[in-house]
């Protein structure tokens, strides 16, 4: 799919050419924004239950990741807002009314897990890890108080590293290991806070399951793509070589 984005508060581009010494100014029109596109690929065929393959273009000035999930989510509300009749269900407690099942709306959510990029490795590997805080989400909604006021949302454990100076290979065996066993206990998140190698702090919320990233642009695996025409910062239409391009790293 292409999704397209047209943003009027930015404000009007200036091009320039510093040899000749010529600057120049593009003027929006009223009611006009500058133009960005996405092309969007995702493979219909799951690779486990409700888990798709995607991938995504994303040239510079474009549109980020984050505002292509959640124009994914809007446009499952859309739908559903279209079609409300396709999205009753039947209760997922079995709950019957008159002999017929208790309809319920099923409302639809897409999560983007990112593959790691070489670099997070790196990164953690010749930095410092500070500390990484398990999350396990199975007694959500669990009141806590007579009232109801007081719901739980997840609980937390934290680990910290008692050896300094790990070698590198022994930072990722070490969070592999921890993953493993939070698996068994239902931690189905990571948050890893650690320095790299510059000593800049970062925050990764890391899936335990497949050590895949959630919501991070910095080191979600990345490739670069050549295709003839590499000059628009939007398409009206999906460009042919992009998509094949995209249907080879898919």
């Amino acid at each position: 799919m292409l999704i397209n984005k047209s943003d009027p508060t930015e404000p009007d581009q200036t091009i320039s050419n510093p040899i000749e010494g010529n600057r120049q100014e593009l003027e929006k029109p009223e009611g006009y924004g500058n133009d960005y596109s996405a092309h969007v690929c995702i493979n219909l065929t799951p690779v486990a239950p409700n888990l798709y393959s995607m991938v995504y273009e994303s040239p510079r000035g474009g549109i980020p990741g984050a505002q292509v999930h959640s124009f994914l989510n809007h446009l499952l509300r859309e739908c559903r807002k279209a079609n409300e009749a396709v999205y009753k269900v039947a209760h997922p407690a079995g709950i019957m009314e008159r002999g017929a099942p208790v309809l319920v709306n099923a409302l639809h959510t897409v999560d983007m897990n990112g593959k790691i990029s070489d670099d997070f490795y790196s990164d953690l590997a010749n930095g410092s890890l500070g500390r990484i805080e398990l999350a396990n989400y199975e007694s959500v909604g669990l009141v806590w108080d007579q009232s109801a006021g007081l719901t739980e949302e997840k609980k937390i454990i934290v680990l910290r590293p008692q050896l300094d100076n790990l070698p590198a290979n022994g930072v990722l065996e070490s969070l592999k290991q921890a993953f493993t066993r939070g698996k068994q206990f239902n931690f189905e998140q990571a948050v890893i806070v650690f320095k790299d190698p510059s000593d800049t702090q970062h925050t990764v919320t890391v899936n335990t399951d497949d050590f895949t990233l959630t919501d991070n642009e910095k080191y979600v695996k990345k490739a670069f793509i050549v295709t003839p025409d590499v000059n628009h910062n939007g398409y009206g239409d999906i460009d042919e070589d992009i998509k094949l391009a995209l249907y080879a790293a898919l």
